[in-house]
């Protein structure tokens, strides 16, 4: 393509365009530039085929090519792209939902996952399953899991719990090549107005320990002085409580974590009255039935439900508000110093003569 002057006028030659060769004669050199411009266009679009594609596919092809170039890639680029999109679309597996879940489950079976957790998260994916059973693993979207969540009408805690749990699951999917991409990463998190967490009182915590006895109490001290969760408890055994250097050894805590608690002077003084020797274990209770005599012991209402993690509640809130040390308090709780979580989950505010009042809980 050239522009020629052409006596007082100016000459544009486009070369061949559709097969013809095209010149124009223009008054004004930049008539002859954009006439140009517009014929370097046409060519190119026969080129890529543009005058085939609707106005909207041409524009998604100008844009592609505006992405191409601004990448400082080269046109041809964009077919390779293209065609990787293609394999991406077509990984995954037809296989059924219900069918991944059983795999799932059997996958957390094999990897000696607690069965308590196994049996929680295999509620929610039976539940998710009754509406989307036939549907191919590699279908399910992030709207099918919204209208899901959105169906229970579900508090924002809820929605992030059963977000989570969804998440974990298509997530081992994708490890699995069953999925390209986790649907549930794109399902909306509300936020969640965070709420003052449940704790005993200290008369509540005075009533509990001297109105039980036995395997009840130890299994009451530990949780209330050492932040250990019931069924924490009941996998220690009195072994593994060593009064001369003042720790307990948790081998078996929710997260597998293997954890050294230090133990108050008032855990000791209200254990060891209570100790067995060799590998007995502190407790062999019904977790459910010594949950309800707790919360009797403790003089609460009747019909009264045991609030979550009541007892490492208390113990974080008092060790906290004793020690005024936020790291230390998160290192007891087994959070690896991380102050976050215990401010986040665990911390309610008790004034200090109240922390001195519960760390100094008399015996009988």
């Amino acid at each position: 393509m050239a522009i020629r002057s052409f006596g007082a006028k100016w000459q544009a030659d486009a070369g061949v365009v559709r097969g013809k060769r095209l010149m124009r004669v223009f008054n004004r050199r930049d008539d002859a530039k954009a006439w140009l411009r517009k014929q370097e266009s046409i060519k190119q679009n026969d080129r890529i085929g543009a005058f085939e594609l609707s106005a909207p596919q041409a524009r998604l092809a100008e844009q592609a090519f505006e992405r191409i170039t601004a990448a400082g890639l080269s046109n041809t680029s964009l077919l390779d792209f293209v065609d990787q999109g293609i394999r991406l679309v077509n990984r995954g597996s037809n296989l059924p939902l219900d069918q991944a879940i059983r795999k799932f489950l059997q996958h957390l079976r094999d990897s000696n996952k607690r069965e308590t957790y196994i049996k929680k998260i295999a509620d929610v994916l039976h539940r998710f399953e009754r509406e989307y059973s036939a549907t191919p693993i590699k279908s399910v979207t992030a709207d099918q899991i919204t209208a899901w969540l959105q169906s229970y009408g579900m508090s924002p805690q809820s929605w992030l719990n059963r977000r989570r749990e969804l998440s974990v699951f298509f997530n081992w999917c994708v490890t699995q090549d069953l999925l390209v991409l986790n649907p549930a990463v794109k399902v909306s998190k509300p936020k969640v107005d965070r709420q003052a967490v449940p704790i005993f009182s200290v008369k509540q915590a005075t009533d509990a320990l001297k109105n039980c006895v036995d395997s009840d109490r130890a299994m009451l001290a530990i949780g209330l002085f050492a932040g250990l969760r019931p069924s924490e408890v009941m996998r220690l055994k009195w072994s593994e409580i060593n009064f001369s250097r003042g720790y307990i050894d948790a081998k078996l805590t929710k997260t597998r974590d293997r954890r050294i608690v230090t133990m108050s002077e008032n855990l000791k003084k209200w254990l060891k009255p209570l100790a067995k020797e060799g590998d007995a274990p502190i407790s062999t209770v019904h977790e459910r039935r010594w949950r309800d005599r707790i919360l009797k012991a403790a003089n609460f209402p009747e019909g009264a439900v045991w609030p979550q993690d009541i007892l490492r509640h208390s113990f974080a809130s008092y060790h906290l508000a004793k020690h005024q040390d936020a790291g230390k308090t998160a290192f007891e709780l087994g959070h690896k110093g991380n102050v976050q979580i215990l401010y986040r989950h665990y911390r309610e505010i008790v004034s200090p003569a109240e922390a001195e009042e519960y760390w100094s809980i008399p015996l009988d």
